[in-house]
């Protein structure tokens, strides 16, 4: 099976069967957008090695500033989709280059908070769920084309403000507030990018929490962070395996190292990573775990300004 430093990662049975370009982040993490305070967003990309502890760069800036958006990739782009005012825009990157950000068409429906995922072999992007027009919805763009969004079906609950993960074939969505009652949720989302319907519940996180983002491995899921309402934030890093069926609940996987919510992350082949985010006032810290070891975080390196609710993609 090649690794992320080859040109794809074998998936699924005996470990082959599936090529996915850049599945893992092999060289560096994007994090795009975000805010500092009030109703202005930042339209900043900032670029961090996954091989070297250091601050970031500034890479370029996307066409708007955005925050409360999806960051997706495509194996060689990354994609920032609505955000706060009920923004339809997707935005488009070049990972090699640095030039500055394109618009890639619209959202079907406006969509802020709602977690993103990448199909690299389908080459689609996803916004799930989220503050718009349905909170319940998953839209769906090609990475190839600029066009309107697609209806992808629908998650298993109404929710914004949850994380999200990828395996080569499926999308997740984890946590997010439950924008018609008083609580958030548990529940883990799951659905086939092969096919668009209605995700199925496979699990619960260990504690209901929103405003996070996650990371993936070859195999399992991860939530960073959050805030709860009524239980305030969190530094629990929760880890859930990428199977079939119900009852694939996450287990404790260690701990961040510090409380944080409006957090973004990212995924290389054995590190997750999350960056930004607050309290008690925004962060520019960036920190990292293993995805094979329940030991916690350590930081690694931060982010040229901070900010909470960028989003992030990896190559």
């Amino acid at each position: 099976m090649a690794n992320f430093y080859g040109s794809y990662i074998g998936y699924g049975s005996g470990g082959g069967g599936v090529a996915v370009p850049n599945y893992f982040g092999a060289e560096y993490q994007f994090c795009h957008g975000g805010q500092q305070a009030g109703p202005t967003g930042y339209n900043t990309i900032d670029r961090l090695s996954y091989t070297s502890e250091a601050t970031a760069s500034d890479w370029h800036d996307l066409a708007v500033q955005m925050f409360y958006c999806t960051g997706n990739s495509s194996g060689t782009h990354g994609f920032s989709a609505g955000g706060h005012a009920q923004q339809t825009t997707v935005n488009k990157y070049q990972q090699l280059a640095q030039v500055l950000g394109v618009d890639h068409g619209d959202l079907g429906t406006s969509a802020h908070s709602g977690p993103s995922a990448s199909a690299m072999l389908e080459q689609y992007g996803y916004v799930q769920g989220g503050t718009g027009t349905t909170m319940k919805l998953k839209q769906k763009w090609a990475f190839l084309s600029n066009t309107t969004s697609s209806d992808a079906g629908d998650l298993s609950v109404v929710r914004n403000h949850g994380g999200g993960a990828s395996s080569p074939t499926h999308g997740y969505c984890h946590g997010g507030y439950n924008p018609y009652g008083s609580g958030d949720y548990f529940t883990i989302d799951r659905f086939p990018f092969a096919s668009d319907g209605t995700s199925v519940d496979i699990g619960d996180l260990t504690v209901s929490r929103a405003t996070m983002q996650g990371s993936s491995s070859a195999t399992h899921g991860f939530k960073a962070g959050g805030y709860g309402i009524g239980e305030s934030y969190t530094n629990v890093i929760d880890k859930y395996l990428f199977a079939a069926g119900p009852g694939n609940d996450a287990v404790d996987w260690g701990n961040l190292t510090a409380t944080i919510q409006g957090n973004t992350g990212s995924s290389a082949t054995s590190y997750g990573y999350a960056c930004g985010g607050q309290p008690p006032a925004t962060v520019s810290t960036s920190a990292r775990w293993s995805h094979d070891s329940d030991a916690g975080a350590s930081i690694w390196g931060a982010l040229s300004q901070a900010r909470v609710y960028p989003n992030c993609s990896q190559y």
